[in-house]
């Protein structure tokens, strides 16, 4: 379809320039628009309330317990009250300011004593000093009775500090039996995760929720006078080493708590690291995961778990849809459809939610309102109406959404929406640019436009940035060649739009004949198609192309860089060839009217100059460019940076942006945080030693370790071997604290190690021309033994038929279908003791005493006792979802180069010791350990049942239920 779009994008570079570089063109005018949605609208709205009145960042509203006033607190100290019933003309009047009075860095949470009425006192949680072991302190203070109240700074009592730094995530709230509950973060900033090491430990006051009661002072064992009473039944007061104040543990910034005042239940909302957002229920001495899990993803392997079994959230949210989660409130209003719901919203995203819960599980979740608000914290009336706070100052009330979005009206053909013509070019108005670097997509290519409102521009910021006006347009058309014929064939039209200040994101599917594209549905799709590959047997590869729903596309267009192509690194390379002129896109486009210079040269008349560009902006390179690492670097980026960047939700620490550097890029000689896939003394990248190097192996695999995650399913061979050829280059860097030298015995020993064997085995035959050979000898050691690792496996599976590969678990099993068969208890039996069958008995037994088994894993027993059917199942389909932390799966590497991996029975200053998948015991020496780390995949294997059928998995399901033989 859109034939001409390079023809297009070289015409407009190559015209403008010839004409003259400084000279503005006029620019055509777009007549399409595209707005609205598909989807019918959220039963919910937003509707501002008190619009006379607008805070200064404002971190907290809450309602007094006795004068019908709202207080709102502001970041910086000053506190505001307010009646619930003000006219036009009333102001809020300040109550304390605590900038002025104490010299506040900043506040962020207040509440009332539950005897106010008699007392008067109040809670604040202040931030004296930045980053310092004392800096954060909760002080008591005395309100005053006159009209508007105020808060007496000569009446504070300090109750206690703690360290500030960081997630300070506080939050005071009176239970309902009286106590003060004080929340508190991990006191670090966002990477390296956890960098206190505090998440799992009960000894500091971080990561954690407290309870207190302040209505007695007490001593401590040594004397020491306290300011407050440790309630006797708190979960760790006798507890050698913890602090008794603890009442739950492992948050990582908890945003926000409140109690159920009908069912007395602690709700808190806990802001995620790289990939999840998390809502808890909290429960006395829980344990929620913070540094080892972040909601149901494996985070730390290198620190212990904490007292207590980890407690999953109620309700967790990938990144596609959350950002930064803020804890709401049981709603007990007037809006009959929300009552006893938890209601509660994403301060980046704008989106709200309610859930109900019967006790820690999840019964309901559904989406009832999206709005551009920055969502800060939850109120309530008087009248228990919940108040919404925006960060940008307002107050917002949640009113049924009564307005019928037109969703007749959306495009839902690819023609419909204007940005091409009938011959398949773009509209007049419509600009086709090329980019320095593509992602790649199987072997597929793509094709960009762009499109404005009348006499819109995009804005070049200062630092290079782009800034893009309301109902902007931007759309990929991906190609690819067809097997046989080789024609190329669009596959997909992928377009986003920005609307109400955020951007729409839709896929259309082109039909057969090419004649139009459908608007895939908001759950995506997939398509079937036949494509050109050398490496397989007969020459053809049939890809399970992915349509991708609309939350996979906020996973890479996230947050932090939602436009990914139209940027000003990628269209400032200079993709002409002609070096004697040296023009670029991002200058034409300059010159055209579709991109405005905010600073430039000059002053705002040459706002649409070319001079000083080149300062503001480092661009990528293209394939042509001889500059291996830049061209690296510009690979990486374009592939993996729209995760692995701070905030980015790739859960590493990585940064693979163009712009960063060095060491900030936590990458060279850096040790994988996500596995080493069994790899000696692996490396994220280990210098000079590709076969060592994680990265390398992740872009050379198919299955679950490939990266990047979405996009593409087939190793790009160009790619890895630029990444090979950087690697050689790369010299070894200096030790430092992070970044270590490799073991030299582990580097020479690479000719010995399988997985290093079978990278190298890969990289070779990528860079043979006469590959048939090599192909021979690498599909001979795929299939010549059972015992070949998956690790190893995943390496070669690219170039294997369909019929050398086992069928994915993905592609055949259906869980609701086995769910629905009936199981014979007497056939599972022998399913479980057959070596034809699977291996259960290879790490569980029946019960404790069981002679038939190992006691590595958990015995039936004990799963029968914790899991339901459909429980049980999801632990066979996909045994690392969620791993019990006395089962989980340890890797050692020794000083000598060995690798040893199982569950931990023991580890003490002087010993570790592993039980391995044979049931074995590992001793390991203390001394003898160079590397320790918790592994995400669990030692079942995912594959276990690859080869059963539903019946028989059914039937296993009814042995370890009935406990029949």
């Amino acid at each position: 379809m859109v034939g001409r779009f390079l023809l297009i994008a070289i015409t407009i570079t190559s015209t403008l320039f010839a004409a003259a570089v400084h000279d503005t063109v006029a620019r055509e005018s777009w007549a399409g628009s595209i707005s609205g949605s598909p989807d019918p609208p959220l039963p919910f709205k937003l509707t501002r309330v008190y619009p006379e009145l607008t805070f200064e960042q404002p971190v907290l509203i809450t309602r007094g317990p006795q004068d019908k006033r709202l207080y709102v607190l502001e970041r910086t100290g000053k506190l505001y009250s307010f009646p619930e019933n003000i006219d036009k003309d009333t102001t809020a009047d300040l109550a304390i300011d605590l900038g002025k009075t104490r010299d506040a860095k900043a506040t962020y949470a207040f509440t009332f004593d539950p005897n106010f009425a008699d007392n008067h006192h109040v809670y604040m949680m202040i931030i004296d000093t930045n980053n310092d072991p004392t800096g954060s302190v909760i002080s008591r203070f005395t309100m005053t009775d006159q009209d508007p109240p105020t808060v007496d700074p000569t009446s504070e009592r300090e109750l206690f500090r703690w360290k500030s730094g960081g997630h300070n995530g506080c939050c005071l709230k009176f239970g309902p039996d009286g106590y003060l509950y004080i929340s508190t973060g991990d006191g670090a900033p966002p990477s390296p995760p956890d960098g206190n090491n505090t998440g799992q430990g009960v000894d500091d006051l971080l990561s954690c929720i407290l309870r207190l009661d302040i209505s007695h002072d007490s001593k401590t064992t040594s004397g020491e006078a306290l300011p407050y009473t440790i309630p006797p039944d708190n979960p760790f007061v006798n507890m050698d080493g913890a602090r008794g104040e603890i009442f739950a543990f492992g948050f990582r910034n908890p945003w926000r708590m409140s109690f159920d005042q009908d069912t007395g239940e602690l709700w808190v909302g806990d802001v995620g690291w790289e990939l999840w957002e998390m809502v808890f229920r909290v429960v006395k001495g829980g344990n929620y995961g913070w540094s080892v899990t972040e909601g149901p993803q494996a985070v730390r392997s290198d620190i212990e778990t904490g007292p207590g079994p980890v407690i999953a959230p109620v309700a967790f949210h990938h990144h596609s849809e959350a950002r930064s989660i803020t804890g709401g409130m049981v709603y007990r209003g007037r809006h009959q459809q929300l009552l006893g719901k938890y209601l509660y919203g994403d301060y980046v995203t704008g989106i709200f939610w309610a859930l109900t819960n019967k006790d820690n599980e999840l019964t309901s979740l559904e989406k009832i309102a999206q709005s551009p608000l920055k969502i800060i914290g939850f109120g309530e009336t008087s009248a228990n109406e919940l108040l919404v706070l925006d960060y940008d100052g307002g107050l917002y009330r949640l009113d049924e959404n009564t307005v019928k979005t037109q969703t007749d009206d959306f495009p839902r053909l690819i023609s419909e929406t204007g940005l091409f013509t009938e011959n398949s070019t773009p509209a007049v108005g419509v600009v086709a640019y090329k980019i320095a670097m593509q992602q790649y997509a199987d072997g597929a290519w793509s094709e960009h436009v762009i499109a404005l409102p009348e006499d819109e521009v995009v804005m070049l910021l200062k630092d290079g940035s782009m800034q893009y006006p309301a109902a902007t347009v931007l759309a990929k058309t991906i190609f690819i060649n067809e097997w046989r014929t080789r024609q190329r064939r669009p596959v997909e039209t992928q377009v986003m739009f920005m609307q109400d200040g955020q951007w729409q994101f839709y896929t259309y599917a082109w039909r057969a004949d090419q004649s139009d594209a459908d608007l895939v549905p908001a759950k995506g799709d997939f398509l079937k198609i036949d494509t050109s590959d050398k490496y397989v047997p007969g020459g053809k590869r049939t890809l399970n192309w992915r349509l991708h729903s609309r939350t996979e596309c906020v996973t890479c267009h996230n947050g932090r860089s939602p436009v990914l192509a139209f940027r000003s690194d990628q269209l400032h390379a200079n993709l002409t060839g002609n070096d004697s002129i040296r023009p670029t896109q991002l200058q034409a486009l300059v010159v055209a009217g579709f991109v405005r210079n905010a600073k430039p040269i000059g002053g705002a008349e040459n706002a649409n100059k070319t001079e000083g560009i080149s300062d503001q902006v480092k661009p990528m390179v293209d394939w042509g460019n001889p500059d291996r690492e830049a061209l690296a670097r510009s690979y990486l980026h374009v592939n993996c940076a729209h995760c692995h960047q701070p905030s980015g939700g790739g859960n590493a620490t990585v940064d693979y942006r163009f712009s960063s550097s060095g060491e900030e890029r936590k990458l060279v000689n850096h040790r994988p945080t996500r596995g080493s896939f069994g790899i000696p003394d692996a490396r994220l990248i280990s210098a000079g030693d590709a076969a060592g190097s994680v990265i390398l192996y992740r872009l050379s695999v198919m299955g679950l370790g490939h990266m990047p995650h979405l996009g593409s399913r087939i190793p790009d061979h160009r790619g890895i071997r630029l990444i090979q050829e950087w690697i050689k280059t790369l010299p070894v860097p200096e030790e430092t604290e992070l970044t270590v030298t490799v073991d030299a015995k582990s580097q020479a020993n690479r000719s010995e190690q399988d997985i290093a064997v079978a990278i190298d085995r890969v990289l070779d035959l990528l860079a043979t021309e006469n590959h048939n050979d090599s192909l021979k000898r690498l599909r001979l050691a795929a299939t010549k033994t059972a015992e070949i690792s998956p690790f190893e496996f995943n390496l070669y599976e690219r170039f294997l038929a369909p019929n050398q590969i086992p069928k994915r678990l993905g592609d055949l099993v259906v869980p609701a279908a086995i769910l629905a068969l009936d199981g014979d208890a007497s056939r599972g039996s022998k399913l479980f003791l057959s070596t034809d069958g699977i291996q259960c008995k290879n790490c569980h037994k029946i019960d404790a005493v069981d002679r038939i088994g190992k006691a590595v894993g958990p015995s039936f027993e004990d799963i029968r006792k914790r899991l339901n059917r459909e429980e049980i199942l999801t632990s066979i389909l996909d045994p690392s979802k969620q791993i019990d932390a006395k089962y989980a799966h340890y890797v050692i590497e020794t000083v000598d180069g060995r690798v040893l991996g199982g569950v931990l029975k023991e580890k003490t200053a002087q010993r570790l010791v592993l039980v391995n998948a044979q049931g074995e015991e590992l001793i390991i020496p203390a001394q003898d350990v160079d590397f320790f780390e918790r592994q995400d995949k669990s030692m079942m294997p995912d594959l276990q049942v690859r080869d059963m059928t539903a019946q028989q998995v059914a039937d296993l399901l009814a042995f370890i239920r009935g406990n029949s033989r």
